[in-house]
């Protein structure tokens, strides 16, 4: 009998890609034979399917009912399984399973009716591409009703600050009703320390809440923080009877300083409001709604957002400048304002990108448009300004780009707009409310499309179950995403400046709470893990919590394909397992692999006479020297790099791993054409007894068992008859 393993869609590089590393061989029970010739994969071309789905077709499997095919974690024992289908007396097919959403190793095992063990996968390994940082709240998450009565709280924006605090700002419904029978909110501010303790040197025990006085807040919809560590949160309001309409929206700005108190300083009594009601319109014409902020070098506040007029029925993009203080800065556009819309056709601002220190003051802001009434899709708007707030010529027509791309819903928009390290524009967003994720890549002088970007500068991306994506932030030369699916998983996604998707930052989803979860904003810290805020449903009325969450990027590493040549020593480094398939190391070349969990190599890996290969554990956790040239993650800089040690192939043409071991290791043979088909593999001990035993016929690699040994060094034997080759072990107590 014979199982097959394919991944449904999936080529094998793009597997390993993935974060699905697939070792090909089938072993046979008792006698180890590996059917290397029965393997095959269906091709694969990106994106990623909407499901994750492997495909096992067996072959020659006995005809009695009742046989069946598992999927198992590679370690646990054969009643251990995590699903399984009946193969339904067939001696042949094909059966579809679901990829584990957990980081580890995992295999397929065949059963007859009656429970025979018949034969078994390698493994595959399914890489997730974060996971929670257990050092923030000792959970990686942190929620709390701020409203304090059980009401709806939401999280819309997270950021940290210069002293890698984590400042988490959004809004608490009160319990009134504004006079257009909508809730009235308060704004909240919570500050983290970097453990996820709430810093008790800000407001109420790391909180503040802010009720807004003289109007109806409705929403809270971005945060800055300043160097100083002072925090703008920015929001809308109504205010009633103003004018000829029943009802006038502003944006709010609230500032506290770093103790949470309101900053006196700032508008007034901390808070400072702006409308975008012209002189020439009637009194309380536009009814405005915030949704971004940014902040310039020289301390100005940039606020965008749109107005609903009262007469028209239509959104029209505003942006407004403050001064440090709060006071309108009237340099800015026309009184401090900049407005614009055309006849029946709504837009509104969604992001800006602020002015670059050192640079000459201009700023991108982009903005979402379409015709009043008609169902198309959204166009992108980009707009390039002046210091002053006046349109930049040479960017586009006369400062602006229409781009009706992706051109596939009605309610696609633009999410981000920024900078890259590159220098180049770059633009995020989704093609619905959860659909597909897209950049664009521009110039930042002309707006032209880099054409070498995916499609003419546009990259589509079909995240498997639909994404909401929520941040964009630049890292290491990649656009890292956070995101939620349709099903309120929070996710994450990493792509290349050029626009590809990164398979090999791993799985890209994770579930947090349940499928109620609204992730809405992402950042970075300054050791580049990701902190996402939003909303979950924890309470049993059904009420929204805001809600915090840490990761901690999974650096488990995939090796594959790679040739070392070079004369100077490599390094790479891993605070989880170091995975290894098909490397080469030439007789000049050398590599130094350090795990904090655990280094695997796989029976293709092979060393020239020559080469050097150091395999290490470090469970406290290592750190390669900064002058390796393969540094890949830095972790302890207090652990010095060790020396590389030399493999002599006079004495040993052999891989034990793994090595150091607690039971199990296998042992690989790694030139596969210098022995017989038959050989006896021995486990020798100090005094010179043979303590196991194992004919083997076929076989590259063989698992060997030690369970059972006491701890200490032993020599493991391969002998064909004609050579003996021979390498250590050294066995573990299981803890």
């Amino acid at each position: 009998m014979h199982l097959l393993l394919f991944f449904l869609g999936y080529s094998r590089q793009a597997i390993t890609k993935l974060g699905i590393f697939a070792i090909f061989h089938l072993r046979k029970i008792n006698s180890f034979t590996f059917f290397r010739n029965y393997i095959n994969l269906t091709p694969f071309r990106p994106p990623i399917p909407r499901n994750y789905l492997m495909t096992i077709t067996f072959q020659n499997a006995p005809p009695q009912p009742g046989g069946w095919v598992g999927i198992f974690p590679f370690t646990a024992s054969d009643n251990q399984y995590l699903g399984w289908l009946y193969m339904e007396g067939q001696t042949s097919g094909n059966l579809i399973f679901n990829v584990p959403d957990t980081n580890g190793i995992y295999d397929f095992r065949m059963f007859a009716g009656d429970g025979t063990f018949l034969c078994r996968s390698e493994p595959f390994i399914v890489k997730k591409s974060l996971k929670a940082d257990l050092s923030f709240n000792g959970s990686g998450s942190y929620h709390s009703d701020f409203s304090g009565m059980n009401l709806d709280d939401k999280a819309v924006s997270v950021k940290t600050d210069p002293f890698q605090r984590i400042v988490v700002a959004g809004y608490a419904f009160s319990g009134d009703t504004s006079t257009q029978l909508t809730p009235i909110v308060s704004f909240f501010v919570a500050r983290f320390l970097p453990d996820g303790q709430p810093d008790p040197s800000f407001g109420n025990n790391g909180r503040v809440i802010t009720p807004i006085p003289g109007i109806e807040a409705e929403s809270v919809a971005d945060m800055i923080i300043q160097p100083d560590g002072k925090i703008i949160v920015g929001g809308n309001g109504l205010q009633y009877g103003v004018g000829t309409c029943l009802w006038t929206g502003s944006f709010i700005l609230v500032r506290y300083n770093t103790d949470g108190n309101l900053d006196n300083t700032f508008g007034t009594g901390g808070i400072a409001f702006i409308n975008f009601t012209w002189f020439n319109e009637p009194a309380g014409n536009s009814n405005d709604v915030l949704t971004t902020l940014a902040l310039q070098p020289d301390g100005k506040i940039l606020a965008g957002g749109y107005g609903s007029l009262c007469q028209q029925q239509v959104r029209r993009s505003n942006i407004g400048r403050f001064h440090a203080n709060g006071v309108i800065d009237s340099t800015f556009g026309l009184h401090g304002k900049f407005t614009h819309n055309i006849q029946n056709v709504n837009e509104w601002i969604l992001d800006i990108s602020a002015p670059e220190p050192g640079g000459d003051g201009s700023f991108y802001a982009v903005a979402a448009e379409t015709e009043w009434l008609m169902f198309v899709a959204n166009r992108n708007r980009i707009y390039k300004f002046n210091s002053n707030g006046t349109l930049a010529s040479g960017f586009g027509t006369d400062g602006v780009i229409v781009d009706p791309r992706p051109g596939l819903s009605g309610s696609q928009a633009a999410r981000e707009i920024a900078l890259g390290p590159d220098g180049n524009l770059y633009l995020m967003g989704c093609t619905g409310s959860y659909g597909l994720i897209w950049f664009m890549k521009r110039d930042p002088i002309t707006g032209a499309n880099d054409p070498a970007f995916g499609t003419d500068g546009l990259v589509v991306f079909d995240h498997p179950e639909g994404a909401n994506p929520v941040g964009l932030a630049f890292q290491n030369n990649f656009m890292v995403t956070g995101h939620h699916t349709l099903s309120g998983i929070w996710s994450a996604s990493r792509f290349s400046l050029s626009g590809e998707y990164d398979y090999s930052f791993g799985w890209p989803k994770m579930e947090i709470n349940d499928w109620n979860d609204e992730p809405w904003s992402m950042t970075l810290t300054s050791d580049g893990k990701m902190v996402m805020a939003g909303s979950g449903i924890f309470s049993p009325e059904n009420q929204r919590d805001a809600m915090v969450v840490k990761f901690d990027t999974n650096s488990t590493m995939f090796l594959q394909n790679s040739t070392y040549s070079t004369n100077q020593p490599g390094c790479l480094s891993s605070n989880e397992t170091i995975y290894a398939r098909n490397e080469t190391i030439s007789s000049t070349g050398s590599i130094s692999l350090n795990a904090t969990k655990n280094v695997r190599i796989f029976s293709d890996f092979s060393v020239a006479s020559g080469g050097y290969l150091s395999v290490k554990i470090y469970p406290g956790g290592f750190s390669c020297t900064k002058d390796a040239p393969m540094t890949s993650i830095i972790y302890n800089e207090s652990v010095a790099e060790p020396d590389l040690q030399k493999i002599d192939h006079s004495v040993s043409k052999l891989v034990i791993y793994p090595n150091p071991t607690e039971g199990r290791c296998r042992v690989s043979n790694l030139v596969q054409d210098s022995i017989s088909d038959t050989y006896i593999i021995t486990v020798v001990n100090k005094t010179g007894k043979v303590v196991k035993e194992m004919r083997c016929m076929g076989v590259v690699e063989a698992e060997i068992d030690l369970d059972g040994l006491t701890s200490g060094i032993y020599l493991i034997k391969l002998n064909d008859g004609k050579n003996c080759l021979t390498g250590k072990v050294i066995k573990r107590d299981n803890h």
